[in-house]
């Protein structure tokens, strides 16, 4: 059979783990690529099975604060989990079909109102302007917010409403890194 060749770049780092690896099974790259390939034709499909890394949508808890966001704003990814429903789907919200729910506000009603959904996470970052407090009506000098950014969890969390229902200002915005900043 006739030979070909193929090129693909890939980071140096990336090369030399994976030529580690395939060293100590007894392959070289060359080889390890063969056998990627002969397996795809064999079995028809990539032989390996391609999901989202869910480990990096492990939520931080905010259970029992408040959560105020701008309401107009999604998320950037929703991850939806039931283990009743059969259901681990991560999913922009641009992007989702009508069956998806996209607002923070039915996401928080969706986390806390029916035991059908183990997690419900949201993937949130300063665009979205969201934070949490303790207390609905924290007065000064005691009001304290912290900034929500990443995967947050929605299971137990208040619904403080969009930010402008927030009427007490905020005077300490504490990031999920323990930074303060005055406000």
């Amino acid at each position: 059979m006739e030979k070909t060749l193929i090129s693909i770049r890939v980071d140096k780092e990336t090369k030399e783990q994976a030529a580690a690896i395939f060293s100590s099974i007894g392959l070289n790259l060359s080889s390890a690529v063969v056998a990627f390939l002969n397996e795809t034709i064999a079995e028809g499909k990539i032989p390996f099975e391609l999901k989202a890394h869910i480990q990096e949508t492990t939520p931080l808890h905010y259970a029992g604060m408040y959560l105020f966001y701008n309401p107009i704003e999604y998320p950037s990814k929703v991850h939806l989990r039931s283990e009743k429903l059969g259901i681990d789907k991560v999913y922009a919200p641009w992007e989702a079909g009508a069956e998806d729910p996209c607002s923070i506000d039915s996401l928080i009603k969706l986390a806390n109102n029916t035991d059908d959904y183990d997690d419900v996470s949201i993937y949130v970052t300063r665009h979205n302007q969201a934070y949490f407090k303790r207390h609905k009506n924290m007065r000064k000098p005691d009001c304290i917010a912290y900034e929500a950014s990443g995967w947050i969890s929605l299971k137990g969390v208040k619904n403080g409403g969009g930010y402008l229902d927030d009427k007490w200002p905020i005077n300490i915005i504490i990031d999920k890194e323990g930074n303060t900043e005055e406000v």
